[in-house]
């Protein structure tokens, strides 16, 4: 695993981002801003660009290009649908806050958890990393809805520091993607996610900004696609005539490598250049918004 830092050597207070790519393989999209930011940056700077060079003059930028390097290896050998590590755990359910082996136990679903709180090698390094760096700003990029989620994930009780300031961000933010979702994340996505790194990051480490980056919505694909296979069922099912249980067809559907794909990740280049140039720009603009207020 490898963490890229970036900064102007200029400039004396320094505020520190780190950013989580790459968390659940078939999320590529995830790894491919991490990418596209960095170059950007870089270029930028070697461009002499000023408002670059103010922006890393004032901040130490850190990045985690791939944050699961074992799962991105099963996904670079042809399995699209993999979310978890070469053990098949969810790295982003193995952090040691509200961990609960009890609820997503099973080690054949894809958000097993482990067998316990850092069991995984790649959770610990991440952990470590962290405590390492102190961050003032953390944000987790995935994919699979529209939104900017803040803490809490396992539970849908609003944290206590929604201050003046937290709002003001999120307001700022949400008009960079009018599309998204904006607030915490077991609320805007309707259930439940145990030992997160966004959660570990806020409760855990107290780092005063925290984020969930969700930056492609494949899901109305997804939609789309199971109102079309459930239409298809209802008629076999009357021509048949026959009573069968109801097969589950979101897993079905999720387990198809192809679908994987259009879920989590833009089909067309000129979709996923928008993508990464709008969420470029966000990350920026979070960056230089949370150095304001720190």
């Amino acid at each position: 695993m490898y963490t890229l830092m970036i900064t102007a050597p200029e400039g004396t207070v320094k505020h520190r981002t780190l950013l989580f790519f790459g968390e659940h393989p078939r999320e590529m999209i995830s790894v491919e801003l991490g990418a596209h930011f960095l170059k950007q940056l870089c270029d930028k700077l070697l461009m002499g660009d000023a408002q670059t060079i103010s922006l890393l003059r004032a901040h130490e930028i850190y990045l985690v290009p791939i944050a699961n390097p074992s799962g991105r290896s099963l996904l670079e050998g042809g399995d699209l649908c993999v979310r978890s590590n070469a053990a098949g755990v969810d790295i982003n359910r193995n952090w040691d806050i509200e961990w609960r082996q009890g609820d997503e136990g099973d080690k054949f679903t894809q958000t097993f958890p482990g067998d316990a709180p850092f069991s995984e090698e790649e959770t610990r390094a991440l952990r470590d990393l962290m405590q390492e760096v102190k961050p003032q700003l953390f944000i987790s990029i995935h994919s699979g809805q529209a939104a900017i989620l803040t803490p809490y994930a396992y539970t849908a009780e609003q944290p206590s520091w929604m201050s003046d300031k937290w709002s003001e961000i999120l307001s700022k933010l949400s008009q960079d993607c009018p599309a998204c979702t904006i607030g915490s994340a077991a609320r805007v996505l309707n259930y439940r996610g145990y030992g997160t790194s966004l959660d570990y990051a806020y409760k855990r480490l107290r780092i005063p900004y925290t984020f969930a980056f969700e930056i492609y919505d494949g899901f109305r694909y997804y939609n789309r696609l199971l109102r079309h296979q459930k239409k298809a069922k209802k008629e076999e099912e009357n021509e048949s005539n026959i009573l069968s249980p109801a097969p589950n067809i979101e897993e079905a559907l999720i387990q198809d490598s192809g679908d994987c794909f259009r879920i989590f990740n833009p089909t067309k280049r000129e979709s996923l250049q928008f993508e990464l140039q709008r969420w470029n720009g966000i990350l920026l603009d979070a960056i230089s918004r949370v150095g304001r207020e720190l």
